[in-house]
C-alpha cells in the first residue's frame, strides 16, 4: 500500500515541472509588459493619456513579475539566519505589483466611465491623483 501522505500531495513528484511552467508564464508576462513599455517609449504617437494608463499597468505587472523571478530556496538569507531579506523583498514586490496593477485597472475603468457616461472630458487632469492612489496606496498596504 502507498503512503497516504504521498497520495494527498500529487505535486510532490511534479515540482520541477510546475516550477518550470510557472517561470515560463511569468517570463512571458514580463516579456509582454516590456514590449508594451518599449512601444510606449519608442513611438511618440502612442504617448497619450489612454496609453499612459496602459503603460502604468504594464509597469506594475513588471514589478509583479520581478517578484516572481525571485523564486527562492530555503537558504536565501542575506542578513542572517533570522532575517529572510530576499523572501521579504519577494513578498513585497509581488503584493505591491498586484495591488498597483489592480488600482491602475480601476483607474482605467474610472476614466472610461467619466468620459463615456459622465461626459467629463478632462480626466487627464486627475493624473496626479491617479499616481498617488495607484502607487502610494499599494505601497502603504504592502509595507503594513
Amino acid at each position: 500500500m502507498s503512503n497516504t501522505n504521498d497520495y494527498c500531495d500529487p505535486a510532490q513528484d511534479q515540482e520541477p515541472e510546475l516550477k518550470f511552467i510557472a517561470m515560463l508564464t511569468v517570463g512571458l508576462s514580463a516579456a509582454g509588459a516590456l514590449f508594451i513599455l518599449a512601444l510606449f517609449l519608442r513611438h511618440k504617437t502612442l504617448r497619450n493619456f489612454s496609453f499612459l494608463l496602459v503603460a502604468h499597468v504594464s509597469l506594475s505587472d513588471l514589478i509583479f513579475c520581478i517578484g516572481h523571478f525571485l523564486d527562492l530556496d530555503d537558504d536565501a538569507y542575506i542578513l542572517d539566519e533570522t532575517t529572510p531579506f530576499l523572501c521579504i523583498a519577494q513578498g513585497f514586490l509581488i503584493q505591491y505589483g498586484q495591488l498597483s496593477s489592480i488600482m491602475w485597472t480601476a483607474m482605467i475603468a474610472f476614466s472610461l466611465y467619466s468620459t463615456v457616461v459622465l461626459n467629463f472630458r478632462e480626466v487627464h487632469k486627475k493624473y496626479p491623483r491617479f499616481l498617488l492612489w495607484c502607487y502610494g496606496f499599494p505601497l502603504i498596504l504592502s509595507i503594513m
